[in-house]
């Protein structure tokens, strides 16, 4: 079944990007219990640690965030430097099945909360010096699609 979001998944590849979707990766009843779980573990930045600087002011972004990893991680975005609080036991359980899925190795996740339709992420480029010249990303997203 195609998704809707191929034709974005296409113009990425098209631009240098490997991109792909799993729909299935996780059966809709463990979705529901990660998301559940990640909401009880979870502990969100504060408004101040989870501002970005843009053209010299500073905002709060319209979402909450926190970020989770290995001792040392740091997350790093628009003069706002994170560091990582230790993994939450359910990300730890989603770091495993997304490395038995993938392969990828994880070493810190960036947890956004989108609360309604207010909250959002603007369109951008995931390129910041710290992440390397080729960063892998690996997105879940749980809730409305």
């Amino acid at each position: 079944m195609p998704s809707p979001l191929d034709p974005e998944i296409d113009c990425l590849n098209r631009h240098g990007a490997a991109v792909g979707l799993s729909a299935d990766f996780l059966p809709p009843q463990d979705a529901g219990r990660a998301f559940r779980a990640l909401m009880a573990e979870l502990v969100f930045n504060t408004d101040d640690e989870s501002r970005v600087r843009v053209h010299g002011r500073w905002y709060a972004i319209p979402r909450r965030q926190t970020v989770c990893g290995d001792a040392g991680a740091r997350y790093r975005l628009s003069g706002c430097t994170v560091p990582a609080r230790p993994w939450a036991p359910e990300l730890t359980r989603l770091r495993g099945l997304v490395h038995e899925g993938t392969g990828f190795d994880a070493n810190f996740v960036l947890a956004n909360l989108y609360r309604g339709g207010a909250d959002c992420i603007g369109w951008h480029s995931d390129d910041e010096a710290g992440l390397g010249p080729q960063p892998e990303i690996v997105s879940l997203a749980f809730g409305t699609t």
